[in-house]
């Protein structure tokens, strides 16, 4: 991948959603991540807790004061070799991709990529990641990809360290968060010993739900509800066997217990997610384990809901993990879905499997698309009216193998985008996307990467259309479409510089491809290509740019036909002649140095 390269990037969803990214700064470092304070001055550099493996993702926070300043983040191994470097000049309006092996010479071949200085947003957090792919790097920035690979140049498995770097006092890198330690197993999206508190006000009706892995040999864990005093309206507290098998729930006020009710602790097996449900009744908690009621518990005398301030989980050792907490509102519901279709069927696996309530993730139980290569699959169900749908939870399968092909899922509702699935673990099923109230009436869940199995679709939200009002709608008959899957770039193009000289490369028509296709309408990717102190030799030359379609790992297949020069517009044009499903994928165009006029060539060192 030592090329510049431009990606199409164009979908169902014209304009991709701002994800906010809600964080925890503390002073802390532990085994699994680690966070330092914003007074960070210089260079820091933090080690690995282990070997980095393809699939890791290594992702760093920080605050911009003044957009004069220069920043980068680094993979580092011994001997001073920077396995890449990402450093960015917002001061110049570009970012540079490079490494540095010392006894090669120092720094290598670098790219510089065009990137302006107003992505980051004085005084706002921005988050970078680099994500290890089988054979490049990817670089994100507030979620959206870089478009431009970076071709890994020695192995990862030397790495051992990640510097953060910054040329002044206008920018201060907040956090870290390195790739966790896979001998045991390790929280989701929230952590024990922390309080965390819904959305909206606690009202009779509404349900906290939480998740956690069980381990045997585990000690004591407990869900706690808190009040706004510190207080603990309600304690439900596992005490697993040997030592006991029961779960008590109780509640705490100045220094005193209240004597608990007890319960038969339900069978749960190790290593296998469970759920714990709280139902908040008008004067009572019910409490339900992986569907058996355990029983309800009466507020505490003097309190009632409107006390509640939060949740906070307490306990668990050996391998015992909460994972995942939700509050549900309860004008929030399960919404139907009445049919499903997909991509493709293997092995004779229906789409309606992800709506017939089954979640055991068992062989048989859910729905499979494998598309030529394993790339372009999608699932997409329908519901039975227009809906404001806020969450979609999937149900992976529990296959030794197959699980790891979720990662890199997206959900969209309609034609807007919720969110996607970064990472999974096969002892962990369920895994849900906000999706903000967008207002629609099919939920899509498209995977471009791998094989797609889904065994269970939940979409909850709001029956009928209360949502911002903001969000497109559109219909659309599950055979008559195509689409070309979108990647989310920082900036719609790539830009080279070297020796005074400069090549841009640009679809012009972005905005009219980011969007539902109907089959059999033609259509043409428009790539214009413009130079600086660079002369073409035959500006007219269809053969000047290469045209690829992009497989899901990375690897491309050139294409020939079907390309083309309009003189009139001054681009280079890929055709889609009655286009089918089929054809949907990733896409870019290559502009060949080689196009260049001979005396010109050696002031770009790349095809772009």
């Amino acid at each position: 991948y030592n090329e510049y390269k431009s990606y199409l990037s164009m979908s169902w969803n014209k304009c991709p959603h701002l994800v906010i990214v809600a964080m925890l700064f503390t002073l802390a470092e532990s085994e699994t991540e680690t966070a330092f304070n914003v007074e960070l001055h210089g260079h820091r550099q933090f080690h690995l807790h282990r070997k980095l493996e393809v699939g890791d993702v290594i992702t760093a926070w920080g605050v911009m004061y003044n957009n004069t300043a220069t920043l980068s983040m680094n993979i580092l191994a011994p001997g001073g070799v920077y396995l890449i470097h990402v450093d960015f000049r917002p001061n110049r309006d570009y970012m540079v991709l490079n490494n540095y092996i010392p006894h090669r010479g120092g720094w290598q071949n670098g790219y510089r990529v065009a990137f302006s200085s107003s992505n980051f947003k004085i005084g706002e957090v921005f988050m970078v990641e680099i994500r290890v792919k089988p054979k490049v790097y990817v670089v994100y920035f507030n979620g959206n990809k870089i478009p431009l690979n970076f071709n890994r140049r020695a192995s990862i498995k030397t790495a051992d360290r990640i510097g953060l770097h910054k040329g002044s006092e206008d920018v201060h890198w907040t956090a870290l968060h390195l790739p966790k330690n896979k001998d045991r197993l390790l929280p989701f999206s929230i952590k024990a010993n922390t309080l965390y508190r819904p959305e909206f006000e606690l009202e009779e009706g509404d349900i906290i739900t939480v998740w956690g892995v069980f381990a045997n040999e585990t000690t004591r864990f407990s869900v706690n509800l808190r009040s706004g005093n510190g207080y603990t309206l309600l304690r439900v507290e596992f005490r697993p066997p040997p030592d006991e098998n029961i779960v008590v729930f109780t509640s705490y006020e100045g220094g005193i217990w209240m004597q608990g009710l007890q319960a038969e602790m339900p069978s749960i097996k190790h290593g296998k997610v469970f759920k714990v449900k709280i139902v908040c009744g008008k004067d009572k908690f019910g409490v339900t384990v992986n569907s058996n009621p355990l029983g309800s518990v009466e507020y505490r005398p003097g309190y009632a809901l409107k006390d509640f301030d939060g949740v906070e989980l307490l306990g668990g050792k050996n391998g015992m993990t909460w994972t995942d907490l939700h509050f549900y509102n309860k004008d929030v519901v399960r919404l139907a879905l009445t049919s499903a279709t997909q991509s493709s069927v293997a092995d004779g696996s229906n789409p309606e499997n992800a709506i017939d309530g089954n979640t055991d993730g068992k062989a048989g139980s859910c729905t499979q698309s494998r598309g030529g290569a394993g790339e372009n699959n999608f699932w997409e169900g329908y519901l039975a009216e227009n809906s404001t749908v806020t969450e979609v939870v999937m149900y992976n399968t529990e296959h030794n193998k197959h699980y790891k092909y979720l990662p890199g899922a997206t959900v969209y509702v309609g034609d807007v985008y919720c969110g996607e699935i970064y990472k999974v673990d096969k002892n962990h099923l369920a895994y849900a996307v906000k999706c903000d109230n967008v207002v629609g009436s099919s939920v899509r869940i498209v995977q471009n990467y791998n094989y797609l199995i889904l065994c269970e679709v939940e979409v909850y939200g709001k029956k009928g259309e209360s949502g911002d009002g903001n969000h497109k709608i559109v219909e659309r008959d599950e055979d008559h479409f195509f689409m070309v899957t979108k990647i989310q770039p920082v900036l719609p193009d790539v830009e080279i510089f070297d020796k005074g000289a400069s090549i841009r490369v640009t679809i012009d028509n972005r905005d009219s491809l980011e969007k539902v296709l109907p089959v059999g309408r033609n259509a043409a990717i428009e790539c214009r290509v413009e130079t600086k102190n660079l002369d073409i030799e035959n500006p007219e030359d269809k053969s000047n740019v290469k045209w690829y379609r992009v497989n899901p790992d990375g690897e491309e297949e050139e294409l020939t036909e079907a390309t083309a020069m309009n003189v009139e517009k001054g681009v280079y044009e890929y055709k889609f002649e009655n286009p089918t499903s089929a054809d949907s994928g990733i896409y870019r165009c290559e502009f060949r140095k080689q196009a260049i006029v001979e005396k010109h060539r050696d002031r770009i060192p790349v095809d772009v």
